[in-house]
């Protein structure tokens, strides 16, 4: 599974409580317990794999218990691929439909950020982390594209804790080709085009998020060359339409 390139060391209300069974199980779902706390929560995955073109992916409902309040709310992945030490015990029942094990449904395993279909990052600088989790296959060139919630408790003991999908520029456009320099306040997203026609659109933070420069690769007598933007109306707002302003070409 690819990943995003970190450098440290993305709607309305989507997903509700899930105390009351509201959610459906198949009858070849597998259970995947992750063993302690991953930023606060117990979390385990009900997963239903299928084999795909991409590899084994399936519908998955991610449960997260909140050890402080003891509720737990969830959020659904259509398009979930596990780790893959669980992936090495499937065996295929009818090829193109449901997998299925042997023997044992369950498994509870170690949490590993870089393999697992889910982390937790605080990419929005609020001091609290977000949750992004990852849709394999729907990327550019086969690979993932990247969802980010972030959770909000329910306002009385009894109102359901709720993650929010974040869904404005650049958070929208994560894949697992998109650059995160957490260091420098920085997101670059990768628009693959070809060879020598990708674009790069970079988004730096000052307090708020601001959609700074964009490069556009061009071809020019079998020379590619990077031809670089400034963005003039750099508040990210939806209605906008973006204005640029060429500062520069460089041979790449």
């Amino acid at each position: 599974m690819k990943k995003l390139l970190l450098i440290l060391m993305i709607t309305p209300m989507l997903f509700i409580s899930c105390n009351k069974n509201d959610y459906t199980i198949n009858e070849n779902a597998l259970t995947i317990k992750y063993n302690g706390l991953i930023n606060g929560f117990k979390i385990k995955i009900i997963w239903t794999p299928r084999s795909e073109y991409e590899g084994y992916i399936g519908s998955a409902t991610i449960l997260l218990t909140n050890t402080i309040t003891n509720r737990t709310s969830y959020i659904i992945n259509n398009y979930c691929s596990i780790e893959n030490e669980i992936i090495k015990k499937i065996k295929i029942i009818n090829k193109g439909k449901y997998l299925g094990l042997e023997k044992d449904y369950n498994f509870k395993i170690d949490y590993d950020p870089n393999y697992s279909s889910f982390h937790f990052l605080d990419i929005n600088f609020d001091n609290k982390k977000e949750l992004l989790v990852y849709r394999s296959g729907l990327g550019q060139r086969g690979g993932s594209t990247i969802k980010l919630y972030e959770y909000s408790l329910g306002m009385y003991s009894d109102y359901p804790d709720f993650w929010t999908e974040i869904n404005y520029d650049p958070f929208n456009s994560l894949d697992d080709m998109s650059y995160i320099d957490l260091e420098n306040k920085k997101i670059e997203i990768y628009g693959s085009n070809g060879v020598c026609a990708g674009t790069y659109d970079e988004y730096i933070y000052n307090n708020r998020w601001i959609y700074s420069k964009r490069i556009v690769e061009k071809e020019i007598d079998f020379e590619c060359y990077n031809y670089i933007y400034s963005v003039l109306d750099s508040d990210i707002n939806p209605k906008v339409s973006y204005n640029y302003e060429l500062i520069s070409i460089e041979k790449q």
